[in-house]
């Protein structure tokens, strides 16, 4: 399982503007971003790379953002905040 150790999220607490940083190159990456309601606002996949940039523009509150690296999942609370 992935965990805080190999991946940071920052910003946290964000304006939408943040990134994902990860301990070393990962390739084959997922990260799923949903709403508290379930509904997948940002779906997108990223090969060789240790940091990935986001830009959302959804309105304030808790989100959750799920990342898969070939058969590890972690989940992460994110939360915009303007």
């Amino acid at each position: 399982e992935l965990n805080n150790e190999a991946i940071l999220i920052s910003p946290n607490p964000s304006s939408g503007q943040f990134s994902i940083q990860f301990n070393e190159m990962k390739s084959n990456v997922n990260v799923v971003i949903y709403s508290q309601g379930g509904r997948i606002v940002k779906n997108e996949s990223f090969s060789n790379m240790t940091e990935i940039p986001f830009d959302l523009s959804v309105a304030n509150g808790a989100y959750y953002v799920v990342i898969r690296i070939d058969e590890e999942n972690g989940v992460f609370k994110l939360v915009i905040a303007e």
